[in-house]
């Protein structure tokens, strides 16, 4: 065998073997024309997009996720000088405008550890969040979105207000799904975001589990 030719077998081999475990999406559940539709509905929000999106994709496949999808489709961030209750609270007041309702919200005195798998797209990173939903009935019109904030450096450090990071996600359905969970609207104005104590109000949607097979 030629040196080139043993070249070319020692990559095929190598890259062999760095791929065993590796799984790929079923056919069904492939990105297509159904998810771009919803993702760039979606991505015409003018609350979700008010700033620009540093992600911008469609609901599919998601590589390294323990064989899950992700409908994770729009998410952008931002630093602010407002505290957290006070940036999420700003936040979901846009969203509302816009014609997002509230179901739920939550505030935690400290940051939390990151989500497990089990606990869902959906779930809260952040030591303030508030999670979104908008439109019922046909999966192509309903989306849900998420809003975390953390302080990055307390308050009266220094001369300067703390500085927190908001990050606000959005999630539409894949067209794999054939359900949607929706949570029924809390009033903003009975939550921990117009508050001073802590604490969760309303329901965390869970969105469906979708494995490839």
């Amino acid at each position: 065998m030629s040196t080139a030719a043993t070249r070319v077998w020692a990559v095929l081999l190598t890259a062999a073997l760095l791929c065993v475990g590796c799984t790929h999406p079923a056919k069904g559940l492939v990105t297509n024309s159904t998810d771009r539709a919803r993702a760039q509905r979606i991505q015409q929000d003018p609350w979700l997009t008010r700033t620009p999106l540093r992600v911008r994709t469609a609901a599919g496949y998601a590589p390294g996720s323990n064989r899950q999808l992700s409908r994770r489709v729009t998410g952008r961030q931002e630093s602010t000088r407002l505290d957290p209750r006070a940036a999420v609270l700003a936040e979901v007041h846009l969203a509302l405008a816009d014609g997002w309702r509230l179901v739920y919200a939550r505030c935690l005195q400290t940051p939390s550890a990151p989500p497990t798998e089990k606990a869902g797209e959906l779930a809260p990173r952040g030591q303030v969040a508030a999670v979104l939903q908008l439109g019922a009935g046909d999966l192509s019109r309903q989306a849900a979105a998420v809003v975390d904030a953390t302080a990055l450096s307390p308050a009266g450090a220094g001369s300067q207000p703390p500085i927190a990071t908001v990050e606000v996600d959005g999630y539409v359905p894949h067209h794999a799904d054939v359900s949607w969970p929706s949570s029924r609207a809390v009033d903003v104005a009975t939550t921990c975001l117009t508050t001073s104590g802590y604490g969760s109000s309303g329901a965390l949607p869970a969105l469906p589990f979708t494995p490839i097979t």
